[in-house]
């Protein structure tokens, strides 16, 4: 279950949250339909991968979460 206000989604929050600290790159995971917006809002620079399969916006895909936990235990040692 995933409770929000009406009319709030990430891709609403997340440009809020880059404005007040502008010029990081955003690494964004994601593996349903919410995540969509999301994606959409990120900043140049920014990476997006879906996880799973479906259509997606995200320039990346892990095929499941098996893959991104991997992919995460890379990147933070």
């Amino acid at each position: 279950i995933e409770v929000r206000l009406q009319g709030i989604h990430k891709g609403i929050i997340v440009p809020r949250l880059l404005g007040r600290h502008p010029g990081p790159r955003v690494l964004a995971m994601g593996d349903d339909r919410t995540d969509e917006d999301l994606f959409a809002a990120l900043t140049p620079g920014s990476f997006a991968v879906h996880v799973g399969p479906g259509p997606s916006r995200a320039q990346y895909r892990l095929a499941d979460p098996a893959s991104a936990r991997w992919f995460l235990s890379r990147l933070v040692p």
